[in-house]
């Protein structure tokens, strides 16, 4: 049985994971059993974040100073902050901490301190979520002085400049960067001047429902409720235990699924969805998503900074075929930058890129590559990149363009892509505001091109793509000023326009998350931005 859920509700459903054990006639009723990859990992601070599984799962463990609602994403709902007020000229926002919070393990009240030193911290450690508070004008230099705990249930945060209040809370204070950490605990682990950096690399020190309590790279990660049922603030906890086991494959998901030792299948590939969607004990999820399958192209490579030749390589893709066969049900062609079902997003029918060799082998001509170029072209094993990938290369050797495929981990591809060493490359990213901004901010901003100022974060930087020569930066610090709804659509428009024509970034497909879920398994709340596990319950 499938589910489909829309743009304007958007995105699919997670859970949780438990021990491939033999012939299990089901899993526990008080665990969530998940199977999902877990070979894109680094860190589980919060800082210094960049993956989405473990912006997912931290999301489960850490409490934000504001919540996006469960089933309306557009509201905002108080979380470790009960309440908030924004001053007349919108530079001053001032929250009150929730009375009453602990934090597990210690023990120690959850207090304003906590919560500002927790947000200082991201940009003083020059963290790799840095980039979430220092592009609202937060530095090194000023942070202290700008958010702080003026007593003991107040913060305080000051901005340089007005922003449209809605968007600055949406995407300063919902997300990882306004999880607050347990100061004092953090302290004892300091090493080196790292802010706790390396002790958290592997646990959590924060308030919410659960607590990490093991992480197995490329085996397992677990996740315990803190308490009992009625524990949490929020609401009850039915689900005590959440096991996320590492099957970095859709078939062997779905076998497990379909005899009982999962709850919960994350990587549910095209080739499956027949079987799964005809099982009536299984119910598939599928919502589009903020995400993106893309080419990069390194500006650093001199072959490759002619718009011509980036333009060529947008011309590559049939973008409908691919849709309609190995994207089916998986990815929806888009080539603006901004997702559909997001606030200032253009429509697909402004988008011009089509399969075309002839446009494609004119450009690369008129750019001085008449018997075209030899270059490499990185990506991820997983499903869809090598398919994607495949296609790419067999259209591009019709017009002389040779694209040699280098498979690689995960790890070691966004390794590469953040370190500016590379050629071409498919990469993916996501977003967790559903803004222009979340999008534009990344794809379309580059505050410093430099290889020393290393915004690893940025992918326009990653790519070595100069926007403020196009004006791109001023257009996007405007975005986020900008209170007049119509005035911010033009502008947002403008933005995706230039990109559509001069960004070294050919999208290819928006993301469609695909979830198959035990019928067994009830009350997953999703919504186009996150997904949370604290609202499980599962029948017998």
């Amino acid at each position: 049985m499938r589910k489909f859920i829309s743009f304007s509700l958007a995105v699919g459903i997670i859970a949780a994971g438990v021990v491939i054990q033999p012939a299990l006639a089901k899993t526990p009723n008080n665990t969530l059993v998940m199977a999902w990859s877990l070979s894109i990992y680094r860190t589980l601070d919060p800082a210094d974040v960049g993956e989405a599984f473990v912006d997912e799962v931290m999301n489960n463990v850490c409490d934000p100073a504001i919540f996006l609602d469960y089933d309306d994403p557009s509201k905002l709902v108080p979380g470790i902050v009960e309440s908030w007020s924004v001053s007349d000229d919108a530079r001053t926002y001032t929250f009150k901490i929730r009375q009453g919070l602990k934090f597990p393990g210690t023990g120690n009240p959850v207090r304003a301190e906590d919560l500002a030193w927790s947000m200082q911290r991201v940009v003083l450690g020059k963290f790799n979520s840095s980039a979430n508070l220092t592009e609202w004008g937060y530095t090194p230099e000023n942070i202290e002085e700008l958010i702080k705990a003026t007593d003991a249930s107040t913060v305080t945060l000051k901005t340089t400049q007005p922003y449209a209040p809605g968007l600055f809370l949406a995407s300063v204070m919902t997300g990882r960067i306004a999880f607050t950490l347990d100061k004092e605990e953090v302290a004892k682990h300091v090493k080196d001047n790292d802010y706790g950096n390396g002790w958290l690399q592997s646990t959590s020190a924060c308030t919410g429902p659960y607590s990490v309590k093991t992480w197995k790279a490329n085996d397992v990660f677990i996740m315990e409720r803190n308490g009992d049922e009625n524990a949490y603030w929020r609401h009850p906890v039915s689900i005590k235990r959440i096991v996320i086991r590492h099957v970095p494959e859709s078939g062997a998901e779905r076998l497990l699924l379909e005899k009982n030792d999962i709850d919960v299948a994350r990587l549910v590939a095209s080739a499956d969805l027949g079987a799964i969607d005809a099982n009536p004990d299984l119910e598939l999820i599928s919502s589009p998503e903020y995400s993106y399958w893309y080419i990069g192209l390194c500006q650093c490579d001199d072959d490759l900074t002619d718009v011509r030749v980036r333009q060529a390589f947008k011309y590559l893709m049939d973008y409908q075929k691919m849709e309609d066969t190995v994207m089916k049900n998986v990815g929806i062609w888009r080539q603006s930058a901004v997702p559909a079902g997001s606030f200032g997003a253009i429509p697909r029918a402004d988008e011009y890129y089509r399969l075309d060799l002839e446009k494609a082998k004119e450009l690369l001509t008129a750019a001085g590559f008449p018997n075209g170029m030899k270059k490499t072209l990185i990506i991820d094993s997983q499903f869809p990149f090598p398919l994607i990938a495949q296609h790419v290369k067999e259209n591009a050797a019709k017009i002389g363009l040779e694209l040699e495929i280098q498979q690689m981990a995960p790890a070691q591809l966004y390794g590469k892509f953040r370190g500016r060493d590379f050629e071409t490359g498919v990469f993916r990213w996501s977003t967790n505001v559903a803004d222009a901004n979340g999008m534009l901010s990344r794809h379309a901003y580059n505050p410093d091109n430099s290889d020393e100022a290393n915004l690893t974060m940025f992918p326009a930087w990653r790519t070595g793509w100069n926007t403020k020569e196009l004006g791109l930066n001023e257009m996007v610090d405007q975005g986020k000023v900008e209170v007049d709804t119509e005035k911010r659509l033009a502008l947002y428009k403008k933005i995706q326009e230039i990109q559509l024509r001069e960004s070294p970034f050919a999208y290819y497909f928006q993301g469609v998350r695909n979830v198959a879920v035990s019928k067994r398994v009830k009350g997953l709340k999703v919504n186009p931005l996150k997904v949370f596990y604290a609202t499980v319950t599962k029948d017998d």
